[in-house]
This record gives C-alpha cells, sequence and structure tokens, in this order.
C-alpha cells in the first residue's frame, strides 16, 4: 500500500471515530445551531435519525451513508454535518445559510 493511500485511510478513520464521538455525546440534548440571518434552529441526534425543530416545525430524517459527513434525508428536508459547519436545508426554504453548531464558549487557561 502506497504511503499516500495509508494516510487517506488514517485520515478518514480518524473523522469517523470523531464525528461518532460526536454524535453519541449529543444524543441526549438538543443542539442549538445558528445560522446567518439570526435563524437557528434545535437539533437531537441518535445513531440512525435526526430530529430538527426550526421555526415551529419538526423535520424527522434519517441517516444514509455518505462521505460528506453525517447526512440525514427525508422527504421534506436534507441534513449534513461535518464537524461544526451544518448545512440544513428543508424543502423549499433554501435560506439556511451559514449553519454552525452553537457551542458554549471555552473556559479561559488564563489565571
Amino acid at each position: 500500500m502506497c504511503r499516500w493511500t495509508v494516510q487517506s485511510l488514517a485520515t478518514a478513520l480518524a473523522l469517523t471515530f470523531s464525528l461518532s464521538q460526536f454524535a453519541s455525546a449529543e444524543t441526549k440534548a438538543q443542539i442549538r445551531v445558528r445560522c446567518e440571518g439570526g435563524r437557528y434552529f434545535l437539533l437531537r441526534l441518535d445513531p440512525q435519525r435526526a430530529t430538527v425543530v426550526a421555526e415551529k416545525r419538526r423535520y424527522e430524517m434519517r441517516r444514509k451513508v455518505s462521505s460528506l459527513g453525517q447526512y440525514y434525508h427525508s422527504t421534506e428536508a436534507t441534513l449534513i454535518i461535518d464537524g461544526n459547519f451544518v448545512a440544513f436545508v428543508p424543502r423549499e426554504d433554501w435560506d439556511w445559510q451559514g449553519c454552525r453548531i452553537d457551542r458554549p464558549p471555552e473556559p479561559s487557561t488564563k489565571d
């Protein structure tokens, strides 16, 4: 196996591991996702599905295999999570732009 293939495989495995840790750590709590224009939605993940509550609507999506990060889809919406970046596209509403997971600020390391 060439060096490039081994490095690519190692990178892919590390990304998959970090995404699975993110999903398992976040399954019990709702995640707030902030988007441009002051829009936001709440997200709940489990290993097989995602639930989004946005502007008084609820979207249930099943997880699909994808190389694009965590990919969820239904007839009503599509959701892709890649690190802190979140792409959310409900049917007939393409205005969810620049979405990111809203993480609490890191504690200061200065004492």
